[in-house]
């Protein structure tokens, strides 16, 4: 235990010094810059890309066996998420063409990167909001400045279960990044929430809408009960953040040779990572992010 504690103590005082040095080079400017995040409008108008992603829906709210998986969780907010939905979401490629990037690129600086990617079910249906999971009590992600990209693919989107961010808050300049929930059930000091409570916004999302935020802004996800899961699929990006430790850095999943060469392209991908075989391109993680669950285990593609 006395060496968990030492080896915890010393992760935290690397990872406060290392994100505190990348992030003073972070231009933060552009559309997400005062607020910390962006909501994209109807953004997927090609009726085949649409129809795409209602195929991948209906397969996996389909799936009995994500529903046994999804039945078992434990409080409200629990997810499977899957790390090889780019092999059958080239709709996504639409995403890869748009301003988005560039206001990801304003925000994060040149050479920011992709770090992960996966498709979450999450557990909306079964369990109490007071036993809802850590990422549905208000926080920040532990990395500093960082920009998840939130794509619904269920119709209803997020609008029963938004994501709620204290407008704002992406400006905070963290003394320490380690945010852990406690025995009252808070992960940030209540002082620090009154600051900017005043400018919570609820950023629920229709099924052709795209948000990203700021990671280093005070956020939760809204998990109350409703009749239909979440599903949702994220993308990390950040800058110089490969040497981080711990549940965070580069991740593990598959992509599309369509997916590759776009990301390619945009200079997106760490290349030493990808592998390729079987016309499949593996991102390998870092050690503790190499964990792969795939669609493919579940349902037919």
């Amino acid at each position: 235990m006395l060496r968990n504690f030492i080896k915890r103590i010393l992760r935290n005082f690397y990872n406060d010094n290392f994100i505190n040095v990348v992030d003073y080079f972070a231009p933060l400017k552009g559309s997400i810059s005062q607020s910390g995040f962006k909501i994209y409008k109807n953004f997927f108008k090609n009726e085949e890309f649409i129809n795409q992603k209602k195929i991948l829906c209906k397969k996996i709210i389909n799936s009995n066996k994500i529903k046994k998986e999804l039945t078992n969780c434990e409080g409200l907010g629990n997810s499977i998420s899957f790390n090889d939905h780019l092999l059958y979401s080239d709709f996504l490629i639409e995403v890869f063409n748009s301003k988005i990037i560039d206001d990801i690129r304003s925000y994060l600086g040149n050479g920011f990167k992709l770090d992960n990617t996966y498709l979450s079910v999450f557990n909306t249906f079964n369990g109490e909001v007071e036993n809802r999971i850590s990422s549905g009590l208000l926080h920040h992600d532990s990395v500093g400045h960082r920009v998840k990209m939130f794509i619904p693919i269920n119709e209803k989107g997020t609008i029963n279960n938004p994501t709620i961010y204290l407008k704002g808050s992406n400006k905070i300049k963290w003394k320490n990044f380690e945010n852990i929930e406690n025995k009252e059930r808070n992960r940030i000091n209540e002082q620090q929430i009154k600051l900017y409570k005043n400018k919570e916004k609820k950023l629920g999302l229709n099924f052709n809408d795209i948000l990203i935020f700021d990671t280093n802004g005070i956020h939760k996800g809204c998990y109350e009960n409703s009749n239909q899961n979440r599903l949702i699929i994220q993308f990390e990006f950040s800058n110089h953040k490969t040497y981080l430790r711990g549940q965070v850095g580069p991740g593990s999943f598959f992509l599309s040779p369509l997916i590759f060469d776009k990301l390619k392209e945009l200079g997106l991908l760490r290349l030493n990572r990808c592998t390729s075989h079987n016309k499949q391109i593996l991102h390998l993680g870092n050690k503790k992010r190499r964990s792969i669950k795939k669609l493919s285990d579940y349902f037919q593609i």
